[in-house]
């Protein structure tokens, strides 16, 4: 554990850093206690910040996948402060340390109940010691040295007891292990929201073959199911109406000038003959090899690879667009294709920060990460396609490296083999067993009715302006003082519903709808008019 850790310089926890502070950083030790059950602590570092008497702790514990499925549980540990200490005697001071309950009001206001861990997800990890994955930040570089030299000459300090390897936290290494960890978890979460679905027994091959991103996803589906859930999400997302031609330039422009290649190399490159298009994750730069591949043949082939089914080419350009420029899975469009086609509201279900994103990450298999949770934990589905752990999965399904691109070993021609004669498998599985699935008897989730803006802000901001007091007391209750409140504090408010800065965004790690959203900032606007 004391080498395990992250360090977050500004963080919207409770615990802070609220702003940045180098030197204070809220710490993340990481435990593996056994194969079932890994413990995470943090602490901050200055006695001005919040919760500095605090360790707060969170438990997974795997045993609980089988049971009800509430793999995280959120601790508080709460100890007397250094100077009131002092004047008890060593049996007193620990009558005095207090134990919160699993997942208490405070906890809950930000990861919910069911609880579910909140981090950023792959490449960046904003306030973090290393936060772009394998980019050296010249002044997190020269703040850590300065906490490292403290730490070991200072007595008092609390991260004296840390063992640091500079190198990987300000290259991101230690992030990306914390994001693994957190997202493989969630993903067995995931999974146990997934499971419990009136329709998954029916679609799980649809499912698994849409997070290993399966090239031949529209053969999983009889026509009929396939358009039934084209016209829910259009009914729901006006998908067409809103990528037209012009939008779909536009999103696509802005992945081949970042230079990231994000359209799935592996398939993209199969049908490139003039060239090899390829992600160098140091430097984040378009390389080819032959002839230069233009912006036209960019768009031109991944037009091709979605074919005829350009319904699922304007499905993933809203989920990429939504996902930003540096991240890109076309496995998360095929999974909205399935559950929000009945009405689960995907958006909150990762770990990001940012809520709404769809930016899924376990760090290294993207969205796979589902398909290994199904490896765990569904043993029908193992003993049907033969494959008994995520371990011989991984060795089909991994990321592909680019040197491969440039000189194919008969290995990787293998595994692509392979991988393709199990999409052909799962296709024929998920035909099978959708042939006599009727959509129409599965009772699809009502969405909720319209609600005032008020109603809007009570649901959202209740329980931690009101209920916690973890931010701001809002008075809520008081439709005067409420009115006043927001007079006074207008510009502020609607800076916080409107700005992108991701620590600053109100309310905190939740969606709003577009239109709840302007509902709400109209309201707000109209105050004191």
């Amino acid at each position: 554990m004391k080498s395990n850790f992250a360090l977050a310089y500004r963080s919207q926890s409770l615990q802070g850093p609220h702003k940045e502070d180098f030197q204070n950083p809220r710490a993340i030790l990481q435990s593996i206690q056994s194969k079932n059950k890994e413990i995470y602590i943090s602490f901050n570092g200055n006695p001005d910040q919040k919760r500095h008497n605090n360790l707060e702790i969170l438990e997974i514990d795997f045993n609980q996948l089988n049971n009800n499925g509430n793999l995280f549980s959120y601790f508080d540990i709460e100890f007397p402060g250094d100077i009131e200490s002092k004047n008890m005697s060593w049996v007193t001071a620990q009558q005095n340390i207090t134990f919160s309950d699993a997942n208490p009001r405070a906890c809950q206001a930000c990861h919910g109940l069911p609880a579910k861990p909140i981090f950023q997800t792959y490449p960046f990890w904003k306030g973090f010691y290393g936060s772009k994955h394998l980019t050296v930040n010249k002044k997190e570089e020269k703040e850590l040295s300065k906490l490292v030299r403290v730490a070991n000459n200072t007595p008092q300090s609390r991260y004296r007891h840390l063992i640091f390897d500079e190198f990987q936290l300000l290259n991101g290494t230690r992030s990306n292990i914390l994001n693994q960890a957190l997202s493989n978890a969630n993903f067995l979460r995931i999974y146990e929201v997934v499971k419990s679905e009136e329709f998954y027994q029916q679609m799980k091959y649809a499912i698994f073959g849409s997070s290993l991103s399966c090239k031949n996803m529209k053969s999983f589906y009889p026509l009929e199911i396939r358009k039934r859930l084209e016209d829910r999400i259009e009914s729901e997302f006006e998908i067409s109406k809103k990528i037209t031609k012009s939008k779909e330039l536009e999103i696509i422009k802005t992945f081949y000038y970042t230079g990231l290649n994000q359209f799935n190399s592996s398939d993209i490159i199969d049908l490139m003959e003039d060239g090899v298009l390829y992600t160098d994750n140091y430097f984040n730069r378009i390389y080819s090899t032959g002839n230069k591949v233009t912006l036209e043949k960019f768009v031109s082939k991944i037009d091709s690879f979605f074919g005829d089914w350009q319904f699922m080419k304007k499905l993933y350009l809203d989920t990429i667009e939504k996902q930003g420029p540096h991240r890109a899975d076309d496995a998360v469009a095929y999974l909205r294709f399935i559950f929000e086609g009945f009405n689960l509201d995907m958006s909150n279900w990762p770990t990001e920060l940012k809520a709404g994103s769809y930016r899924f990450s376990d760090g290294n298999e993207w969205m796979r990460g589902l398909a290994f949770a199904m490896i765990r934990q569904d043993v029908d589905l193992t003993t049907t396609i033969g494959y008994q752990s995520d371990a011989v999965l991984k060795s089909i399904f991994r990321d592909n490296d680019p040197i491969e691109y440039h000189d194919p070993t008969k290995a990787y021609q293998d595994r692509l083999d392979r991988e393709e004669k199990l999409c052909r498998e799962l296709a024929n599985l998920s035909i099978n067993s959708l042939s006599s699935f009727n959509i129409n008897n599965i009772e699809i989730k009502k969405k909720s009715i319209s609600k005032s803006a008020l109603e809007i802000l009570k649901t959202n901001c209740t329980e931690c302006h009101v209920t916690s007091n973890v931010g701001p007391r809002i008075p809520f209750n008081n439709s005067e003082d409420f009115y006043e409140w927001v007079k006074i504090n207008k510009t502020k408010i609607l800076y916080r519903l409107t700005t992108n800065n991701t620590f600053e965004k109100m309310p905190l790690n939740r969606h709003l709808k577009t239109e709840d959203l302007e509902n709400i900032i109209n309201y707000i606007k109209m105050i004191g008019e």
